[in-house]
């Protein structure tokens, strides 16, 4: 393990009397423009980004791009769905709308991937909308049960007279 670290390291030697950033910075520029043709492979040299990214990336990598969108409290679940099929995309805020929505691009491997991805996020989105509906507030629930206990509380109570 040890001769692979030492294998991978690198000494730059630079004479100055001064080091400033640009001497530092020309000095790598050129060790960089020496290694090219000597075939090391630097660590983001034709590495394709994932999840979440730029338009402009998307657009870059050549496939297909399928838009939707989405409010502000969708976005999580849409997240935690890309990161589950190794979907990517990028979002974009819409302007001039009353409540913040997201034009949402995405790009995946495979289309069925996309689309199963979608249907599951379209799946949560439907159960967070039935819920919201079907269950009451916590605010409604406490004042139906301040009421409930009220009621108990009154006919419980004994009052007793001293006698002398």
């Amino acid at each position: 393990m040890q001769e692979e670290v030492e294998g991978k390291a690198v000494t730059l030697i630079i004479s100055v009397a001064k080091l400033t950033g640009s001497a530092l910075r020309q000095a790598i520029s050129r060790y960089m423009e020496s290694r090219k043709g000597k075939g090391m492979i630097f660590r983001n040299a034709g590495v394709q980004k994932q999840g979440k990214q730029s338009v402009k990336s998307l657009m870059r990598q050549g496939a297909g791009l399928t838009s939707i969108e989405i409010n502000d409290k969708q976005g999580r679940a849409f997240r935690r769905i890309t990161r589950k099929y190794g979907i990517d995309y990028s979002i974009k805020k819409v302007k001039g709308a009353e409540k913040p929505t997201y034009q949402v691009y995405i790009k995946a491997k495979d289309k069925e991937i996309m689309t199963e991805a979608l249907s599951e996020f379209i799946g949560k989105k439907v159960k967070v909308k039935g819920k919201n509906v079907a269950k009451p507030s916590v605010l409604q629930k406490l004042n139906e049960f301040k009421e409930k206990v009220a009621g108990f509380g009154r006919a419980a109570v004994r009052h007793k007279e001293l006698e002398r």
